[in-house]
């Protein structure tokens, strides 16, 4: 495992005794610009995490970002960014602000407002900086897009659940009025949506009622006692009695 990959392993179980371990080993080293951890940036993004949060290292960490030399202006940027973080200015603006919106995350001091979302979203989406990055800076970029999405869902939760709690504190002094301005107010393919449900709700209660009224008039039919009236006898022919039968 190399030594990036251990200090990233350290800083993301929460270990502070691994992490200690890597500084002393890194320590020990000679800083050269030419070496390939000096210029590792994943290495130093993780050591500067870990030092923010460990309180251990932040000396190696200048020491680091002093002898390295950008070449061009993205490492230009991405250099600047990375001093910053080393100095504890955490301000999420200035180029390469992406970087230091997911460093707060990580270091848990990250407060998203809508200054810094759109300062963050307009360095990202408006000037093409994410096709021209290389790879790791363009991980954080990304893992920078899921923190402003997530940050707005939880807005709008909050949002809604704000509307929802003030629409139940006032129902009981609501008029129709009211009501009325919220159904307005409403999309209409929600006032749509709402309509229909309650005719559904209508009918199946309107059927349900017809059902039930049947249900009853056939049980009280079937109750009912059968008849026990006898067929009249045949009345007895008088006319004739007391008299002969002719011949």
């Amino acid at each position: 495992m190399t030594v990036a990959d251990r200090t990233a392993k350290a800083v993301a179980m929460n270990d502070q005794v691994a992490f200690a371990e890597v500084i002393e080993e890194l320590e020990r080293r000679k800083i050269k610009a030419d070496s390939d951890w000096v210029l590792d940036e994943f290495l130093l993004f993780a050591l500067l995490v870990g030092s923010k949060s460990f309180r251990v290292g932040g000396d190696l960490c200048s020491a680091i970002i002093n002898e390295r030399h950008p070449k061009n202006p993205m490492d230009s940027s991405l250099h600047g960014a990375l001093r910053s973080l080393s100095e504890n200015a955490y301000a999420i603006e200035g180029g390469f602000s992406f970087v230091k919106l997911v460093f707060c995350d990580l270091i848990g001091q990250l407060r998203i407002d809508s200054l810094v979302a759109r300062t963050v979203y307009a360095e990202l989406t408006g000037t093409g900086l994410v096709a021209e990055l290389d790879n790791f800076p363009k991980l954080l970029a990304y893992r920078a897009f899921d923190l402003l999405v997530q940050k707005g869902i939880e807005d709008k939760l909050d949002s809604m659940d704000s509307i929802v709690a003030a629409i139940e504190a006032r129902s009981a002094n609501m008029s129709i009025r009211d009501w009325f301005k919220i159904a307005i107010a409403m999309r209409p393919s929600v006032v749509a949506w709402i309509v229909g449900l309650l005719f559904v709700l209508c009918s199946a209660c309107f059927s349900a009622g017809i059902w039930f009224t049947s249900s009853i008039e056939s049980k009280s039919t079937n109750s009912l006692p059968k008849s026990t009236i006898s067929e009249p006898a045949p009345v007895p022919d008088t006319a004739n009695v007391g008299k002969e039968p002719l011949p």
